[in-house]
């Protein structure tokens, strides 16, 4: 059980480390480009390849270090509370990412106004950010344990 609960934990960091990677270059790809279709492919890897798979085992490695502890650091001062509710913001942060992506390639190919353009590159932008942040606060919540 020893053995199992320490290879969970270097693979929700290494999970951390693939979304907070993905997202971070998502980010600073759409703002430097600001629409361009070759430079928006590199966004589109960093958020597929790397974000997604990076949430996913994030999610599924955190659940079962969960079941080997048996719930107990629900019993805490809200600290598991607080780390769900950041995974939720960062899980809605990069669908938001990821359909953003998808909403432009097309309007690209159809002919949009720039203006168009430009409110979804903001509002990737504003979910990629806050979603950085939000990975920020766990990481603070991993090393320090606050509550």
């Amino acid at each position: 059980m020893v053995f199992s609960l320490q290879l969970y934990k270097l693979l929700h960091l290494l999970g951390l480390s693939l979304l907070l990677g993905g997202m971070l270059t998502s980010l600073l790809i759409v703002r430097r480009e600001k629409g361009d279709p070759g430079a928006d492919k590199g966004a589109w890897v960093a958020a597929h390849l790397l974000a997604a798979p990076g949430l996913l085992i994030v999610l599924i490695t955190g659940f079962a270090q969960s079941f080997l502890h048996q719930w107990s650091e629900f019993k805490g001062a809200g600290y598991m509370h607080a780390k769900l509710l950041l995974v939720v913001i960062v899980t809605a942060c990069v669908a938001i990412d990821i359909r953003g992506q998808g909403v432009m390639r097309r309007d690209l190919l159809s002919g949009t106004t720039p203006a168009i353009q430009a409110a979804w590159i903001k509002r990737r932008t504003a979910a990629t950010l806050l979603g950085v942040i939000s990975l920020l606060g766990i990481y603070v919540l991993i090393v320090f344990r606050p509550m």
